[in-house]
């Protein structure tokens, strides 16, 4: 499986991971036609009380979760410098 360089920084710079899902194609009940998606953020732990988390959009490849990456490296990086002086994990779902 694919794992590029930009995922790979971004996954360091906050201690997070990638996720894999399943999104459905349709939203008819009688179709259970469904495609993988990924992102990045981190797994629920209910037993420490962590809940799930996304930090950026869900993609059809990780190729294209690196491409996302890569534009956003700069922003990531500033993010997790404050993340390191306290601010929250940065919410980059809404980036382009």
């Amino acid at each position: 499986m694919f794992k590029g360089v930009f995922i790979n920084e971004v996954c360091q710079l906050f201690d997070i991971q990638v996720l894999h899902d399943m999104e459905s194609l349709s939203d008819r009940e009688d179709d259970f036609s469904f495609k993988s998606v990924v992102a990045i953020g981190w797994n629920a732990e209910p037993d420490a009380g962590i809940r799930y988390g996304v930090v950026t959009p869900w993609f059809s490849t990780e190729e294209e979760l690196d491409a996302f990456c890569e534009r956003n490296i700069e922003a990531f990086r500033a993010a997790a410098v404050a993340c390191d002086n306290g601010a929250p994990v940065v919410d980059a779902t809404e980036w382009k």
